[in-house]
């Protein structure tokens, strides 16, 4: 498949991950013009990150300063609230806008190139980011509880008026949502 732009979380892990996509999809080289956003970073749970949900933030605390040596006095907690999360998503999808708007500016409809066929855009992300995404802005589908690792999830993104990027809809089905392709190791 050929991609008119390819963005990543710039999580080390997330990049990789497109790198070795996009290296079994395609010969032609894509790492040039992978774009790294920070927009598409998973959830920051801060002190909460990587511990069970089933402590309690003052007992993260305390697990976070005995991994650091230092005071629980001393420890600074920057858990991303879902509001902020749903702040990043609103600008990278404000972004994309902007760029549709100056890249097609000629097209009838932002989402579509200059010769009338859809826009095809990658993005690499987190399933929290991805659960998120789809509880905010696709409210028609019912929410897996669960994005799969490298699951695939086909969105429409449209902005009806060129002029104003941040005024945008987005749409799936539950049958374009959390696609897992599972490839036999003996198969060639």
């Amino acid at each position: 498949m050929e991609w008119n732009y390819i963005y990543s979380s710039d999580l080390y892990r997330a990049y990789h991950t497109c790198c070795i996509l996009l290296s079994k999809a395609n010969n032609k080289s894509y790492h040039d013009i992978i774009c790294q956003t920070n927009l598409l970073r998973e959830l920051n749970f801060g002190v909460r990150e990587s511990l069970s949900r089933s402590i309690t933030k003052k007992q993260a605390m305390i697990e976070v300063a005995k991994r650091m040596n230092i005071a629980v006095s001393e420890v600074i907690d920057i858990a991303e609230s879902y509001n902020e999360v749903t702040a990043r998503q609103i600008a990278f999808i404000t972004g994309l806008g902007h760029k549709f708007n100056i890249d097609h500016s000629s097209s009838s409809r932002s989402s579509m190139s200059t010769d009338g066929s859809i826009t095809k855009v990658l993005c690499i992300a987190h399933g929290g980011y991805i659960k998120n995404f789809l509880r905010n802005f696709c409210k028609t589908i019912i929410v897996p509880d669960k994005i799969q690792n490298c699951g695939v999830n086909i969105i429409t993104i449209e902005w009806p008026d060129q002029s104003d990027p941040t005024v945008f809809t987005c749409s799936t089905s539950e049958d374009q949502v959390n696609i897992t392709y599972y490839h036999d190791q003996n198969e060639s």
